[in-house]
């Protein structure tokens, strides 16, 4: 009976999620300018409810499956991308490389995963000239959609707003079908999906694609769930198909590997 955890980072929020034997037992949201400086109150709330088998952390834009006593620093700069002039500098989400470095030191079990572009499931040739397929916390939601499936606002102000989201985002799918030899269901995860409206607005909009269906957690997020999953999964768990069906344990390179344009061997990371 696995304990394990995932850490789901974001602009807004921190979002923690604790399973025991693959069912939450605990979720909590923390504000992320308050962990910018100081990521303690994250690494306090996962210390009082561990011990844990594994913990699930958050990877930026991912790394090969790796321990976190294992991180050094080019693997820091790989998951944040940050160039060794950048040092210091406030890029990214706040916080994010005080808070790995916090976990690497917490002697918690942590591990850190990798993105869209590690996977060995998606094609080489789908890589090229990309380095963001996808960061490793929508790996995560992912997989809570894979063990989920075995009121749009009126105000004038947000109309055209939503109609560019929900426009771009029909946009996205039917191109991604391309890639994808049936599509048996279009999954919504994230806030837009607590919006009803919303989602019964895209699937008018992909009728003839696939039923849409909101993905919705608890609190805390899709992402936060999904990385507990696959921390349940990697740690023995009732998840063990989803790790290997995402193929997690033989992600590899990093995400500068598929640049095929001049100068791309000039980049470096620190």
């Amino acid at each position: 009976m696995p304990r394990v955890a995932g850490v789901d980072p974001g602009s807004v929020s921190f979002d923690l999620c604790v399973l025991q034997d693959g069912q939450p037992v605990l979720e909590q949201v923390f504000e992320t300018g308050s962990l910018r400086h100081d990521p303690r109150p994250l690494l306090d709330a996962l210390r009082r409810h561990g011990p844990y088998d594994l913990v699930y952390g958050p990877s930026g834009y991912g790394v090969p499956l790796v321990a976190a006593a294992d991180i050094d620093e080019l693997r820091l700069a790989e998951m944040v991308l940050v160039r060794p002039d950048e040092r210091g500098a406030a890029i990214g989400i706040g916080g994010m490389r005080t808070l790995m470095r916090g976990l690497a030191r917490s002697g918690m079990p942590v591990v850190f995963g990798p993105g869209v572009i590690h996977l060995p499931s998606v094609p080489r040739h789908r890589k090229y000239n990309r380095i963001d397929l996808g960061t490793a916390d929508k790996v995560c939601s992912v997989a809570y959609a894979i063990v989920d499936q075995a009121s749009l606002w009126d105000e004038p102000a947000f109309a055209e707003g939503w109609a560019a989201l929900l426009e771009g985002t029909a946009k996205a799918v039917r191109g991604l079908s391309g890639s994808v030899p049936a599509v048996g269901e279009v999954v919504v995860s994230g806030r837009v999906a607590r919006i009803e409206g919303a989602v019964a607005s895209l699937a008018a909009l992909l009728a003839d694609v696939a039923p849409v269906r909101a993905l919705v957690a608890g609190p805390a997020s899709t992402a936060a769930h999904g990385g507990a999953l696959l921390a349940d999964g990697l740690a023995g768990g009732r998840h063990q198909a989803v790790v290997a069906a995402l193929g997690l344990r033989e992600a590899a390179g990093t995400v500068l590997d598929h640049l095929r344009v001049a100068g791309a061997d000039t980049i470096r990371l620190g």
